[in-house]
């Protein structure tokens, strides 16, 4: 059934809005909620989105509803006819309280008691354990066969941190910091003990005592990896060190750890390897324990950190690598999705045809063939393509799951069904191995018919786009649809998370991610993967360091995360810093009537008053740290990336200018506003601060394609823009 909703606003006497959207509704749909909103999104789990017709945005208004005005008109029309109630008493505020399932799990995780990153657990005298002094060191390293690099960078920080030469031997000359492993299974563990006879950290593998004695050293010297930049590694001077008696021991309450570094790697750029390698460097130090994915690294790299798992030698999104259109698109169009409107396969933007034989045999040889090659891996990624790729819609597809709520609907039966086939085939060869696939974007909701085999992992994809701060449990369906994920027993479920708060994506902030993280692991997920960019000045920096420590143990005080990260980052610039992060956070978070509208979507309204209140604490902290060479290497950094938001919210006013009134004028005024956006991008794409040359190229796509539409006979010489 078609059910279109038209809605006509009055925001004034010559200000009268109308909106429509049209969607469709399954026959199992008794009940459907409709959650008014801006953007366009696509009509699915419960919520409609509204946004102005194509005719209404050519006309200069107010098109953001949440600009005030009163409702004239709400009509809905359904094809074939039905009967529509409307319940007064269903609608609801924005953010709608738990539900009783999900609150329970709420309780349970606030009962949870947070953890302070960097105390040791103290079981005597303060200063029982002297280590060093006046450039003098008391103890010696002694460490097992294996453990040479986790021993080498025990000393070089010890070294470096007083002034002391610690040895690594075995002589026993001198009380001893032993480094032991005691391989044992699962999650990665490790146990820190002192006192005045020597100190021991052990690892349940050589993996685990490198995390052992990487937090060693946070607690004992204060030794921070804030970032894979130059100053991003802060070791303090110390001319005295000493420890009090302790017993510390960890486990990852999240056994599988993945960061996903969305990085330029076709670049040209002179030094991406070593870019990319300190990134890895960093990655570990911060204890993700799969390797980075696409880093090509020299041999010896994780071999020497303990073998660290690669789960996606296929990158995310990999249904066409799988079954690559250029091999198979001519002579066997029916691998893929199959276009009903159409009346014939559609080979791109479009996921497989799940119920080939061919596509199921296919994929099956490659998993068998990626688990001969990498026996230690434990599952195979089989990632559906991204965005609104078509899900196919021949008859043995729509057996699966019939497409009768929309041509997206039935998207993760047809995901699951896929998976499981080919891990059916595998099983007799791998039983013990899995096959891991996305719940995203139209996947997300569990499936209504086809349960997920035994070793059928789930990647659940969690975004909040423009409400960056809604956690799980404050969004329409997300906390719900991961418990019901949960009811199937023999389902593994990783939580996958984006670390943007940057002006293109607007996906997360530190609440928002603490709260993701906390209440996944509450409901036992079993794998991290954690998508970043190259963003190292920009608030996305902390949202990466923060997801790293998070990804060990969600309930480190986030509090405690933050101060540390900023004094240690910034030095004593540090509390003007976080205060601009705090201000930026906020300001990037979209809110009803402080938005600008720019080429069919909107942009926060950042004020010159907020530029200017930001702008003032980046003073302060320059003045502060103008004898501190690497604070002010760090601030920037900062104030680079700064510098290009302010020029990405002057460029949304000039689009937003135009598309209200439009003119050759005003169009020209935007896309100078846009060249001046892009060339400063060029030296933070250059320093391997920011991942693109040109930010925002969709705002003037979007913009070319709109003028060359209203004005087609005005001479325009190039509307084209060349992003080098």
């Amino acid at each position: 059934m078609s059910l279109r909703v038209y809605l006509e606003r009055a925001l004034s006497p010559e200000d009268r809005r109308t909106y429509e959207t049209l969607f469709t509704l399954g026959p199992e749909w008794k009940h459907y909620s409709i959650f008014l909103s801006r953007g366009n999104e696509y009509p699915i789990n419960g919520i409609c989105c509204y946004v102005g017709s194509i005719e209404e945005v050519q006309t200069p208004a107010e098109h953001d509803l949440g600009a005030g005005g009163y409702l004239e008109k709400l009509v809905f029309f359904a094809s074939p006819n039905a009967e529509i109630e409307i319940i007064p008493e269903t609608l609801g505020p924005e953010i709608l309280p738990p539900s009783e399932k999900v609150q329970e799990v709420l309780d349970r995780m606030n009962e949870t008691p947070l953890v302070h990153p960097f105390r040791f657990a103290e079981t005597g005298k303060r200063d029982a354990i002297l280590l060093a002094e006046n450039g003098k060191a008391f103890f010696e390293i002694s460490a097992q066969s294996g453990t040479e690099f986790a021993a080498q960078e025990l000393q070089r920080v010890l070294n470096q941190a007083t002034g002391a030469d610690f040895p690594i031997s075995s002589e026993k000359k001198l009380p001893q910091i032993r480094l032991e492993v005691f391989p044992q299974s699962g999650p990665d563990s490790f146990q820190c003990t002192g006192n005045s006879d020597g100190i021991v950290i052990r690892g349940n593998s050589r993996q685990a005592l490198l995390f052992g004695v990487y937090s060693f050293l946070e607690k004992a010297v204060g030794a921070r990896w804030y970032s894979p930049r130059p100053y991003g590694e802060v070791i303090p001077r110390l001319s005295r060190l000493s420890l009090p008696e302790f017993s510390d021991e960890s486990t990852a309450r999240i056994p599988l750890r993945k960061m996903h570094y969305c990085c330029p790697f076709s670049s040209d750029l002179p030094d991406l390897k070593e870019h990319v390698a300190c990134v890895a460097d960093w990655a570990v130090k911060n204890r993700f324990n799969t390797v980075l994915e696409r880093f090509n690294a020299p041999s010896d790299f994780y071999s020497k950190r303990g073998n660290f798992l690669r789960l996606t030698a296929i990158p995310s999104h990999n249904y066409h690598m799988l079954i690559p259109p250029s091999v198979y698109g001519e002579s066997h169009p029916e691998y893929y999705a199959f276009n009903q409107a159409a009346g014939k396969y559609q080979v791109e933007n479009s996921q497989l045809c799940v119920t080939n034989c061919d596509v199921i045999r296919i994929i099956a040889e490659k998993a068998r063939e990626f688990f001969r090659n990498n026996p230690e891996e434990p599952c195979f990624p089989l990632m559906q393509e991204d965005g609104y790729s078509l899900w196919c819609q021949c008859p043995e597809c729509e057996a699966v799951m019939p497409t009768s709520g929309g041509i997206y609907s039935g998207s993760t039966d047809r995901n699951v069904y896929l998976a499981n086939q080919v891990m059916e085939l595998i099983r007799d060869e791998f039983p013990d191995k899995g096959i891991i696939i996305f719940a995203y974007s139209f996947s997300v909701e569990p499936p209504k018919k086809v349960i997920p085999a035994p070793g059928v992992e789930i990647m659940f994809c969690f975004y909040s786009d423009d409400r960056a701060h809604l956690r799980p449990w404050e969004s329409d369906t997300v906390a719900e649809y991961y418990l019901r994920w949960q009811e199937y027993p023999d389902v593994k479920l990783w939580f996958y998370s984006y670390h943007y708060l940057f002006q293109s994506l607007r996906m997360s902030t530190p609440d928002a991610l603490t709260g993701s993280f906390r209440f996944f692991e509450t409901v036992g997920m079993k794998g991290s993967s954690q998508e970043s960019s190259v963003s190292w000045g920009t608030p996305d920096a902390y949202l990466i360091y923060l997801g790293a420590r998070l990804g060990w143990d969600p309930f480190q005080d986030e509090a405690v995360l933050r101060k540390d990260y900023f004094e240690g980052l910034y030095g004593a610039a540090g509390a003007e810093v976080q205060r601009a992060y705090e201000l930026i956070c906020d300001a990037l978070i979209s809110r009803s009537g402080k938005l600008l509208y720019v080429c069919w979507a909107f942009f926060p309204a950042i004020s010159d008053e907020r530029i200017a209140e930001i702008e003032a604490c980046y003073e302060r902290a320059a003045q502060a740290v103008e004898n501190d060479p690497r604070a002010m290497e760090a601030l920037k950094d900062v104030r680079l990336y700064f510098k290009n938001l302010v020029l990405t919210v002057y460029a949304a006013r000039r689009i937003d200018s135009y598309f209200r009134s439009p003119s050759p004028e005003a169009y020209h005024a935007a896309i100078a506003a846009l060249d001046e956006l892009d060339q400063s991008c060029l030296p933070l794409y250059e320093q391997y601060l920011l991942g693109s040359r040109t930010m925002m190229p969709h705002w003037r796509d979007g913009i070319n394609s709109d003028f060359q539409r209203k004005f087609p006979d005005y001479a325009q010489p190039d509307l084209e823009h060349d992003d080098e």
